[in-house]
């Protein structure tokens, strides 16, 4: 499983705002736990092609502050859940997710 957190590098936190993300962090989830973890920058500010570039890489689910409803419904197109509503530390956040707490 791949889980892409929209992703402050500046702060080390994650981005508020999915329309105006410039890194996701990718966590790679195998048997419950984190197997790799990589910064990766977006390739456009284009809402639709940020969520292509994120179905390309075979991403499952998406994890962030606040999303526009189009932007949601077009994840909900490509089959990815989006997790909102978060903040503080992706590291953190993705402990979280994998105990069942998101």
């Amino acid at each position: 499983m791949k889980i892409a957190v929209t992703y402050d590098k500046s702060s080390d936190l994650i981005h508020n705002q999915f329309e105006t993300v410039r890194y996701f962090k990718i966590y790679e989830i195998e048997n419950g736990s984190i197997s790799h973890s990589e910064i990766l920058a977006t390739m456009s500010g284009d809402c639709e092609s940020v969520i292509g570039m994120l179905s390309m890489f075979e991403v499952d689910a998406v994890i962030c502050g606040n999303i526009e409803d189009s932007s949601e419904s077009i994840l909900d197109d490509e089959g990815i859940p989006c997790y909102t509503g978060r903040s503080g530390s992706p590291d953190s956040t993705i402990d979280i997710f994998l105990s069942g707490k998101i």
